[in-house]
């Protein structure tokens, strides 16, 4: 049964999240492609990164005027070396004058995957690991971009794949949340110290992870850069009033200086993930596809239920790195990817909107069982693999092995028509919150109209759209003007009975639970029952002494 935690204090906290992190991006309708082919191994070939620097901005002219419609335009990027067989980018589409997609390519033609979805009013990015056009007539290195409606581009480079480059490795972990821990200047630059990040120590040149904005209440954009060097005039996210929006970020990670800083123009807290960091001296290759390929398209098939497991691509000693795109979803709600042979770990890849496509970036290994997804929404849902990393001595695997809308590994739950009853909220007891804290020396919290009719308020609101999810700060600001606030969220279950206990075991919401900083709260619980389920929704918030 899911549960989640989430504080936001006016000063410093640390509290470990039990979510990662949400980012939109691209889609075309279009099967499986079989043209995708990768070149045998020819020794170990990894990431090369560089100080991030923009290559292409048609809003100055900067590679040309901005892309018509269907139109399809080599792009040349900046200085990259000859033996160098892809890049990383992120692409941004902005100023679109229609909602339309960006396709990303080695300018092969065959391929039918997306990198960008964008919309009218909105600057949306996308990292992009893509191989390098054909340089053998002595084109400049660069890439193919083809637009499905009118749209302004930028093109930012922060790295690209060459022989003795570093290899990838795991190691997700939530860095920093500003909403819990602060730590934004008065300049607006956040920075977050690596150093001890790195499981088991050793050397490593670039980090990677998913950078969310969240609670934005003032437009603007997030750049992301090794504290080393200089501000580059690169962007990685694009902020928007009242939307969360997140991208993958890769960026070098010097030894003698392991820091991140990430400047916040606008007004939004900040979320920091690690996916992994890149070492040098691997065995390891990456292999771009030529062209990227699409391994499943579900429009093609069955679209996923809500809580099914799917597998969308097959086993292989390798990591992928790919673009999830989830379309004609049922509501709002999250998509995530995750190894097969593990169950899914509270992570989420992308958020899941009604009535528009959104797709995000991930590198996800296919070692353990092959790749699975699951919806907290029915939904369908797209994957593209632009490039794979595996053993030296091998080929790349290049076949996804599974049919073209995946195989369901675990059903989900069906869509019901009937109309869903929301009961009234019951206000429980804080009775095992205070003995908790008792036995911890702290003192008890106490109940008051201001936390009652709040946590009633969310209980109700989770019930009704029938999913878990956490409030904003700005809506539990009517608990306590000061911003001292924290939440504990929670749904399943025949009763609700569970809900007190699994928080307290939960390290994460158990800290939550016994913050100093908090001297008030309420519990509620609101049941919805449709056809023959109930379920319930639980929400513990919590305030200070302002």
């Amino acid at each position: 049964m899911p549960i989640h935690a989430l504080t936001r204090l006016a000063r410093p906290l640390a509290v470990a999240a039990a979510t990662a992190v949400l980012v939109p991006l691209a889609l075309v309708a279009s099967p499986t492609s079989p043209s995708a082919t990768a070149a045998p191994a020819a020794g170990a070939a990894g990431l090369v990164p560089v100080d991030p620097v923009r290559d292409v901005d048609t809003r100055i002219g900067l590679g040309g005027a901005g892309l018509s419609t269907g139109e399809t335009r080599f792009v040349a990027l900046g200085p990259v070396p000859d033996d160098a067989t892809a890049v990383m980018l992120n692409v941004t589409a902005v100023a679109a004058s229609a909602a339309g997609h960006l396709a990303v390519t080695d300018c092969r033609p065959g391929s039918s995957t997306s990198a960008v979805n964008f919309v009218v009013g909105r600057a949306v990015p996308n990292q992009v690991v893509v191989g390098l056009g054909d340089r053998s007539a002595g084109e400049p290195a660069g890439v193919c971009v083809t637009a499905s409606a009118p749209t302004e581009l930028i093109i930012d480079r922060f790295g690209h794949v060459a022989p003795d480059g570093a290899a990838f490795a795991p190691a997700p972990a939530r860095s920093w949340d500003t909403r819990s821990a602060g730590g934004i200047g008065a300049d607006g630059v956040l920075v977050v110290d690596l150093a001890d990040a790195v499981p088991g120590g050793g050397r490593v040149v670039a980090w990677s992870g998913t950078v969310t904005a969240t609670d934005v209440r003032v437009p603007g954009y997030v750049t992301v850069w090794p504290c080393a060097i200089a501000r580059p005039v690169v962007s990685n996210l694009n902020l928007a009033v009242g939307v969360t929006v997140a991208n993958q970020v890769t960026v070098a990670l010097p030894a003698d200086d392991p820091r991140l800083c990430l400047d916040r123009v606008g007004d939004a807290e900040l979320v920091v993930d690690t996916t992994g960091f890149w070492h040098p001296g691997g065995t390891t290759t990456i292999t771009p596809l030529s062209p990227p390929g699409r391994a499943v398209d579900s429009r093609l098939g069955e679209r996923l239920l809500r809580d099914e497991v799917r597998r969308l691509h097959g086993p292989a000693d390798a990591e992928l790195f790919v673009n999830l795109t989830a379309t004609r979803a049922n509501g709002a709600g999250w998509a995530a990817l995750f190894p097969c042979g593990s169950d899914h770990p509270g992570t989420s890849t992308l958020n899941v909107v009604a009535g528009a496509d959104v797709s995000a970036a991930a590198t996800v290994s296919a070692r353990d069982g092959g790749v699975c997804v699951t919806t907290s929404v029915s939904t369908d849902v797209v994957l593209d693999v632009f490039a794979v990393q595996h053993a030296s001595d091998r080929s790349p695997p290049s076949e996804p092995g599974v049919p073209p809308s995946g195989v369901t590994v675990s059903p989900g739950i069906p869509d019901d028509p009937s109309v869903a009853v929301v009961s009234g909220c019951t206000v429980g007891p804080l009775d095992q919150l205070n003995a908790a804290r008792a036995a911890s020396g702290l003192l008890p919290l106490v109940r008051d109209q201001r936390t009652d009719s709040f946590a009633c308020e969310w209980a109700t609101a989770m019930a009704t759209a029938g999913r878990m999810s956490h409030s904003t700060a700005t809506q539990r600001s009517v608990v306590d003007a000061c911003g001292i606030t924290g939440e504990n969220v929670a749904a399943g279950g025949a009763s609700w009975t569970w809900m007190i206990d699994a928080w307290l075991e939960s390290p994460a919401h158990r800290e939550v639970a016994l913050h100093t900083a908090f001297t008030r709260a309420s519990v509620a619980y609101v049941s919805r029952d449709q056809h023959d389920l109930r379920r319930w929704y639980g929400v513990t918030v919590f305030g200070g002494s302002c």
